[in-house]
């Protein structure tokens, strides 16, 4: 049975719908989920109501822990089950989840990226963008210099000193940019694949958005490396310390080589058509990028 004190998620009901987020707190056992009993009695073709016992059934494997393929349902033939596409219901899973943490790195990644771009005392001046009305500049980029700079507002450590630019504080407006603007566009697609049901293409269609997002997400990885490498070099001043850091960023924040090979081992598995392989290494990849976040010193 369900724990008591989790949230419900609806499905099937009028005016429902699936999110990622729901999809999301399922997946990690902080929702439950319900099915509304007209969804349970409607079928496309042929017109064959679902039993209550079924029902029932559906509800139970659905709240188990662990689920397995060694369960068989009441009054529904072999023949009807056949006609499930387990694969593409993953990838709809795999990509509803891709899509809630890409929306909330997003955010934490702009982040921190103030806070380097502070405690190194960065050149800003790369933030200076304006939208020029006119459709010819990069909305998201703005968008996000925008952000920074309300972010920068008041602190008395940028544009201070030798003002230091690099490469990984220039391009934050345009690496950052482009991942909120993959992320959303993953979002749109999420959405509408778990509310419209099944689509021939569908995993094809899919996996060209996360093909995307996996390079948006090795470019932010990146990014962030290098500023947490110059902030080691020229933010600490104590010479032990900052040897023992540099130690340990080295020892156990993940390299930089690793985004290389989850790229290609992605990118190798979409060429095989291999979907369900390809979104595991998409999300292995967007599991290395948070944890390079989060290795900011």
């Amino acid at each position: 049975m369900a724990a008591p004190g989790r949230r419900v998620v609806a499905l099937g009901g009028k005016g429902s719908s699936l999110t990622s987020s729901s999809v999301f707190d399922l997946a990690n056992g902080v929702a439950r989920i319900s099915i509304d009993s007209s969804a349970l009695s409607r079928r496309s073709s042929p017109p064959l109501p679902i039993p209550t016992q079924t029902s029932s059934q559906l509800l139970e494997i659905l709240e188990q822990d662990v689920l397995n393929s060694n369960y068989t349902l009441n009054d529904v033939s072999s023949a009807d089950l056949a006609l499930f596409d387990y694969s593409v219901a993953a990838i709809d899973g795999v990509a509803a989840i891709l899509d809630h943490c890409s929306s909330a790195l997003s955010s934490v990644s702009d982040a921190v990226a103030a806070l380097s771009c502070e405690a190194l005392r960065a050149d800003v001046s790369p933030f200076n963008l304006m939208d020029s009305g006119d459709g010819s500049s990069a909305k998201d980029a703005v968008a996000v210099a925008a952000d920074f700079k309300v972010f920068f507002n008041g602190s008395k450590l940028v544009n201070t000193g030798k003002k230091l630019l690099d490469h990984s504080v220039a391009e934050i407006p345009s690496v950052h940019g482009n991942f909120r603007e993959i992320s959303r566009s993953l979002h749109s697609k999420t959405r509408v694949q778990l509310n419209s049901g099944f689509r021939a293409g569908s995993a094809k269609d899919m996996s060209t958005a996360l093909s995307s997002l996996a390079v948006s997400l090795s470019n932010l990885g990146d990014l962030s490396v290098h500023r947490a490498q110059l902030l080691i070099a020229n933010s600490i001043s104590d010479v032990e310390l900052r040897s023992r850091l540099s130690e340990t960023l080295v020892g156990k924040c993940p390299r930089a080589d690793s985004l290389e090979q989850l790229c290609a081992s992605s990118q190798d598995a979409l060429r095989k058509k291999d979907y369900l392989l390809f979104m595991h290494n998409v999300y292995e990849l967007l599991d290395v990028v948070r944890k390079m976040i989060s290795w900011r010193p």
